[in-house]
């Protein structure tokens, strides 16, 4: 990135944080010898006050696990650089909670530009423990290479906007949950494995790249997202609405569990409820043929959907309609960049 590129995206951050009252900027560094303020990223939370903002510095040493209890902006230094390589801050695992004694939650943190590890038995990088009226609100997740999202409790307005997610997101899974609130999640511009446990309208899934599988899921919203599983891609989804999505594939659900079997508008055999949507294509190659193997987070493949037509046809984070023009045509076949064991998980 050039030198007043950099420039201007810290100015605008500095710009951004000058916008919230008295808000701080508390340095971490866990490498050896560094000046940073702290060395660990629990201790700058403890001692930061609500609102203000966490400036993880890149290091080949992971930082551990993080418990947040207050609102907070953990971002790492990667989210300056296109080339995030050199920079990258890795962290295991974040607790999102609330604390009735201090009457604090999480509710408005936000998390940008982390590399999270696969964390043993498909454990979440990312968790909640929200409570009645202790909810755990207005989450911002952006630019993260991460595995699993677990949505425990009640939860509303979270936002992933341009992360990697090769595992799964979850949401109102199992019978703990089954009375938790889940309202307004947005999905925006990732690259993801699969989602499963949305209920109620509370989902809105657009212009992603999905590999996986969708898995128990009603009254949610679909547009413009491509789905590259070669075989069965929904299982449990019921009256929810897709619209402009391409899938590679030509059978996307199994006869035991859909009317029909090669349309995102099937009925629900267990449900008794429709899926409905409009401008689909089914068993099509998107026509998106290159994936930049050494900068998938925030360089090309991302900067590419903003100059698309969103306004019809748009297709997938790469933007634009289908077929894309031809000046975006790389190479001749889709590079996965995860591991070929991921997308046979789901």
């Amino acid at each position: 990135m050039p030198m007043m590129k950099k420039i201007l995206v810290f100015a605008i951050f500095v710009f951004f944080l000058s916008a919230v009252p008295e808000a701080a900027i508390h340095v971490v560094c866990n490498k050896p010898g560094s000046e940073a303020g702290f060395s660990s990223i629990q201790s700058a939370i403890e001692q930061a006050q609500p609102f203000d903002t966490i400036l993880v510095k890149g290091s080949m040493l992971n930082y551990g696990n993080a418990l947040l209890e207050k609102p907070l902006t953990l971002i790492s230094e990667s989210a300056f650089y296109n080339d995030s390589s050199r920079h990258t801050s890795k962290l295991t695992r974040i607790l999102l909670t609330s604390n009735p004694f201090r009457r604090m939650s999480a509710s408005g943190s936000r998390i940008i530009g982390f590399e999270f590890p696969y964390f043993a038995g498909q454990r979440a990088n990312i968790i909640t423990v929200g409570k009645p009226g202790l909810s755990i609100d207005n989450i911002y997740i952006e630019r993260n290479r991460l595995w699993f999202v677990d949505v425990v409790g009640d939860a509303r307005n979270w936002t992933f906007v341009n992360n990697i997610i090769r595992g799964r997101v979850s949401g109102n899974v199992g019978s703990m949950q089954e009375n938790a609130t889940l309202e307004n999640f947005v999905m925006y511009n990732n690259i993801l494995n699969s989602m499963r446990g949305f209920h109620g309208g509370e989902l809105r899934v657009q212009n992603n790249v999905i590999l996986g599988r969708l898995q128990d899921i009603s009254g949610a919203e679909f547009i413009s997202n491509i789905f590259t599983r070669e075989e069965i891609i929904l299982n449990d989804v019921w009256e929810s609405h897709f619209s402009g999505n391409i899938a590679m594939g030509e059978q996307l659900s199994s006869e035991d569990d859909y009317d029909r079997t090669h349309v995102f508008e099937s009925a629900h055999k267990a449900s008794g409820k429709a899926n409905t949507g409009n401008r689909n294509q089914v068993g099509h190659d998107p026509g998106f043929l290159y994936w930049p193997a050494s900068d998938i987070l925030g360089g090309a493949v991302f900067s590419m959907a903003q100059t698309g037509n969103r306004a019809v046809g748009q297709a997938g984070i790469f933007g634009g309609s289908y077929p894309f023009p031809q000046k975006f045509f790389m190479k001749t076949e889709i590079e996965d960049p995860f591991p070929s064991f991921v997308t046979s998980i789901y």
